[in-house]
């Protein structure tokens, strides 16, 4: 399932929204990326060889109210919102959520704790890298596709992507 990674960084408090606008997207852009290769790589050598590219497709991000989806809506009977001021936890079917909310300007957002910001350096080098990652994933998967990789040079061609990295 495809992440709205526009959606996403709106979802993050204003402050930290700045860093994460280019950031996101190429997360995505590495999910899918990896998702394609494993389906190739799955096609022409087998599952095993295409876990390890699985693992790369996920997003990391699972929205908190999942638990409380069914049919396709948050059935707000098994949320729990407790507000204290300008902040606010949560709970799903009695467990806290993982994330906190906030108040900016009238508004909630999701907080970033300090601890899990990045400076706009940060951001840069790790848009940079995950470029290169999209760009090693999208050549392997051209080069499955195209019968240059098999069972017998999976290892090797699959360094190359990982040292890419």
């Amino acid at each position: 399932e495809k992440n709205d990674a526009g959606a996403m960084v709106e979802c993050l408090e204003p402050d930290a929204q700045k860093t994460m606008k280019g950031l996101v997207p190429v997360m995505d852009e590495k999910q899918t990326a990896a998702k394609d290769a494993a389906a190739a790589v799955e096609k022409k050598t087998g599952k095993d060889e295409a876990a390890p590219l699985r693992s790369m497709s996920g997003s990391g991000a699972q929205s908190p109210l999942k638990a409380a989806v069914k049919d396709g809506k948050v059935d707000w009977s098994k949320v729990k919102i407790t507000e204290t001021g300008d902040k606010a936890t949560f709970e799903v079917d009695g467990k806290k959520s993982d994330v906190d909310m906030k108040k900016v300007g009238g508004s909630w957002y999701v907080a970033v704790p300090e601890s899990e910001r990045i400076s706009a350096d940060d951001a840069k080098k790790g848009i940079e890298q995950l470029k290169k990652m999209v760009a090693g994933l999208k050549e392997l998967t051209k080069k499955v596709n195209d019968g240059k990789v098999t069972k017998e040079n999976w290892a090797v061609e699959f360094s190359k992507v990982k040292s890419g990295m």
